[in-house]
């Protein structure tokens, strides 16, 4: 497999066969876990909308700001 994919094809190897866990590639900087998603409320959301853009918004959606 090295010869085919080159020197740098270590890490992913590792990875794939589940030779070492995903945290201590992690911590070694060898993979990108990610972070949770940062969720919005409905009213969060409205409040994005830029003033101009509200009144195409229905008003029965509700959870509008109060603005």
């Amino acid at each position: 497999m090295r010869r085919l994919n080159g020197p740098a094809f270590t890490w992913p190897f590792l990875h794939f066969a589940n030779a070492l866990p995903q945290r201590l590639m992690q911590r070694l900087g060898k993979i990108y876990a990610g972070k949770p998603l940062l969720v919005k409320t409905r009213r969060a959301l409205h409040a994005t909308v830029e003033e101009h853009q509200r009144k195409d918004l229905r008003a029965d959606n509700g959870n509008f700001p109060d603005d």
